[in-house]
């Protein structure tokens, strides 16, 4: 019988010594995919489940990179959405990304941050989209001429 105690007790105490340790047991984070892309913004965030016995988050948001991985010191931009939620309350919110680079590959991740440090979503990747530029759009006007006048010419003959 003081067997089985005292393994029951080491069992309560590694399972709280891996928590405080490696934060397990914490909240759970998703980054949302990423919308609304153009050539200089897009839009992503976050959706938050904590546990009962987690504590509040005191800052969410968003953070990219053209790098894998962003964390909250490593990255090219980041956001910050405020507090919230609450011990064993779950959240979704939204962030916008600006000043973004055309034509590039972005890494997304959603974080928050609350006593026990910050907990980060799974890595998102997208690309901006590309401009025609002047010469793009000289060369999509002549194509398109080119086009109609041979369907215009194939009428006619």
């Amino acid at each position: 019988m003081k067997k089985i105690i005292i393994s029951i007790i080491l069992v309560i105490f590694t399972i709280s010594l891996a928590k405080a340790t490696y934060g397990l047991f914490d909240g759970n984070i998703t980054t949302k995919s990423i919308t609304n892309v153009t050539n200089n913004s897009a839009q992503s965030g976050g959706i938050i489940d904590l546990f009962a016995d987690d504590p509040d988050v005191t800052q969410k948001g968003i953070m990219w990179s053209t790098s894998h991985n962003p964390t909250t010191i490593s990255h090219l931009g980041m956001t910050n959405e405020g507090a919230n939620p609450t011990m064993g309350n779950s959240l979704s919110y939204t962030s916008n990304m600006t000043g973004l680079q055309l034509n590039t590959t972005y890494y997304v991740r959603a974080y928050f941050i609350n006593s026990d440090g910050t907990t980060y979503g799974q890595e998102v990747a997208f690309t901006t989209i590309p401009t025609l530029g002047e010469w793009g759009a000289i060369a999509m006007i002549s194509l398109i001429a080119v086009f109609g006048i041979w369907v215009i010419r194939k009428r006619v003959i």
